[in-house]
């Protein structure tokens, strides 16, 4: 957003100003409040994947160099997600709205192990008991633990799936057929061009013969 608009406004109108979007730390919030004079902030997608956004001090430590602030790295996302769990054990949730707030926080681990993705798009009833989902959860949470003690890795890398590979080979062949098939076009225009160029020279040839 632009904060020199919310800060003209602010100081355009009496009533109460609130800033919203791009926020990812609680250090630029509390830059686009003390520029701008809103009243308070508004934030959706980064809260998602970062409950603790607001907190201060930090939840957190800053996310590794060239990572996005959110989703949270190492363990805290788990421990963020669990806590999560155990407030809807006091406070009934649907699960879908469970599971949204699943896929915001540690989803991005699933991009990486797409068996347990599988697992839990393929058994949402299961799932939709939260102590099955804690014990799924655990098992997510154990993954990342081996990464980062296997190769020092605080995040997922995206990996594809076995459909995703299957389509890809499948596009690759037909792109490769459908260059074959193009240079045999482009070679049989070549070679029809050059017989009728040496069908005209063969006619020029005979004319001149004839006179």
């Amino acid at each position: 957003c632009n904060w020199d608009f919310i800060k003209a406004i602010k100081e355009a109108v009496s009533v109460p100003v609130l800033a919203n979007g791009g926020v990812r730390n609680y250090e630029e919030l509390q830059r686009c409040l003390e520029y701008t004079g809103a009243d308070g902030y508004l934030s959706a997608e980064p809260l998602l994947g970062n409950p603790t956004l607001f907190s201060n001090p930090p939840f957190a430590p800053k996310p590794s160099e060239g990572q996005p602030p959110y989703p949270l790295e190492n363990d805290h996302a788990f421990q963020i997600f669990l806590e999560y769990i155990d407030i809807c054990r006091k406070h009934p949730t649907a699960p879908k709205i469970v599971f949204g707030h699943l896929h915001g926080i540690v989803g991005h681990w699933m991009h990486e192990f797409h068996d347990l993705r599988d697992d839990l798009n393929e058994n949402r009833r299961k799932y939709a008991d939260l102590d099955a989902l804690t014990e799924w959860t655990e098992k997510l949470r154990a993954r990342a633990k081996e990464v980062r003690e296997t190769e020092g890795r605080n995040y997922p890398i995206r990996k594809m799936t076995q459909k995703q590979i299957e389509r890809l080979k499948k596009r690759e062949i037909a792109e490769s057929i459908a260059a074959q098939e193009n240079e045999e076009k482009i070679l049989k225009d070549i070679a029809e061009k050059n017989k009728e160029r040496e069908g005209d020279a063969q006619e020029k040839r005979v004319q001149v013969t004839a006179e």
